[in-house]
């Protein structure tokens, strides 16, 4: 996609956010390294990442990478589940800012291809892809699991296991308008092994529990939007 329309595209975005914001009710941890646990990190549509974020990476095999804390927990938690007897490999993992970008210009082109106006295509394509800047995969801390054989039950383990290694389904069917995320089973995101286990005790999100918590909550400085 040219230049120009690399342009376009941002500035088309920033013009339908409000198209498929979450729960403008919640109230979300603003960016402050003093104040909040890394782990913890809040990102979405209301609460992207501070320019400059960065973060140290460690490869996990097969040309993906992770934040480097958690790189031995999801090796840990992919090797039980390959014992439990699926398949699990990483989909998608850290992505930079850049990297992020060219996904959703990817997206646009193909509704573009299929006839959509530009706007339209810009608009279906932030159902399943979110802006630069308020992506989970851009912290480190997300990874997408899926199974080499398409065996659907790893879903399932993972959902009963993956809080044992610190981490959480992060946008399940029934919490959709919580998240403002459509379902992704694949999806996991690390949280720590407490917070993980208490998450998975009380069936929230992490929108739900940093909300319950009162961890050092703050209302985020209002700026564009998974």
């Amino acid at each position: 996609m040219a230049i120009a329309a690399l342009l376009t595209v941002s500035g088309l975005a920033n013009r339908l956010i409000g198209l498929i914001e979450p729960n403008a009710a919640a109230t979300f941890l603003r960016f402050d390294e003093d104040e909040e646990p890394w782990s913890l990190i809040l990102v979405h549509a209301s609460n992207p990442l501070p320019d400059g974020f960065s973060v140290e990476t460690a490869d996990v095999g097969d040309g993906h990478s992770v934040d480097k804390r958690i790189a031995d927990s999801l090796k840990a938690m992919l090797e039980v589940c390959k014992r439990a007897g699926y398949h699990p490999f990483i989909r998608s993992s850290f992505r930079t800012r850049d990297e992020q970008q060219q996904i959703l210009n990817e997206r646009v082109a193909l509704y573009r291809e299929a006839g959509y106006s530009e706007e339209e295509a810009l608009a279906a394509a932030l159902q399943w892809v979110a802006p630069p800047g308020t992506s989970e995969h851009e912290l480190g801390l997300a990874v997408g699991i899926n199974d080499e054989e398409d065996d659907e039950g790893m879903y399932a383990w993972l959902a009963s296991n993956a809080h044992q290694y610190g981490f959480i389904l992060r946008y399940p069917l029934d919490k959709v308008d919580v998240t403002g995320i459509s379902n992704e089973p694949w999806h996991y995101r690390y949280v720590g092994k407490r917070t993980a286990g208490e998450i998975y005790q009380t069936v929230e999100t992490l929108e739900e529990y940093l909300a319950r918590t009162r961890m050092k909550l703050k209302s985020p400085t209002p700026k564009s939007r998974a």
